[in-house]
């Protein structure tokens, strides 16, 4: 009985995977420290990139405030993540930033979607990358999330070069999406699209607010295809 009740639990979890480690911060630099946070960055997610268990990692500076910065990780799972971050050059990057950085804020989130193609290193080189903040009205969540897939995945095939959308855990209602872009024309001919037209109409009932602004990329990479 208990060799069954073992396979049938091994079977389960080969079946639907370990769950995917997402790591998301915002990292505010000191004035005049913005170039030093970058090449900190740098040489750290240069490192992070031989790591077996790192699946991506996608560092970027808002266009409008470009001390602010984005950081978002996938890891194949959480033993992937602790092997990152118990590494010298993360504790190096860790230690070092934290003396140049205003503030700085971990958010802890669940992936809802995640569309791509594959994001070479010539993609991502000059994409242009957006953050789009959301507050759902009571009770939209399911509803919001069976949306955003029907359209994120259209988008990725119709040009986007990737689509994410994540819950804050705290606040299930908070979402951020993360989108992708060849570069800034490519952003705007999509806005115009019948896809996203009809994606806005049809996400017009669940959303109490929505904030989006544009980012530029600093060092990315990819070495899966979400």
């Amino acid at each position: 009985m208990f060799k069954k009740l073992f396979l049938l639990v091994f079977l389960a979890a080969f079946a639907f995977g370990t769950e995917v480690k997402v790591s998301f911060y915002e990292l505010l630099a000191t004035p005049n420290n913005k170039t030093l946070l970058k090449e900190l960055g740098r040489e750290n997610i240069l490192s992070s990139k031989s790591e077996p268990g790192t699946q991506a990692i996608f560092f970027i500076s808002a266009k409008s405030k470009p001390e602010l910065f984005y950081v978002l990780e996938f890891y194949k799972d959480e033993t992937a993540y602790k092997k990152h971050t118990s590494s010298e050059h993360f504790k190096k990057f860790a230690s070092e930033s934290a003396e140049i950085l205003a503030s700085k804020k971990a958010f802890s989130v669940r992936k809802r979607a995640a569309y791509s193609k594959n994001l070479t290193p010539e993609r991502l080189k000059e994409a242009y990358f957006r953050i789009i903040n959301l507050n759902l009205k009571a009770k939209s969540d399911a509803k919001f999330e069976k949306i955003i897939k029907k359209y994120m995945q259209k988008s990725v095939d119709d040009g986007t070069l990737a689509q994410f959308a994540f819950s804050l855990k705290e606040t299930p209602n908070k979402w951020v999406m993360v989108e992708i872009y060849k570069d800034e024309a490519s952003f705007e001919s999509y806005r115009h699209s019948e896809n996203y037209k009809a994606y806005a109409k049809e996400r017009a009932g669940l959303i109490d607010e929505f904030d989006g602004f544009g980012l530029k990329n600093e060092i990315s990479f990819s070495k899966i295809k979400f």
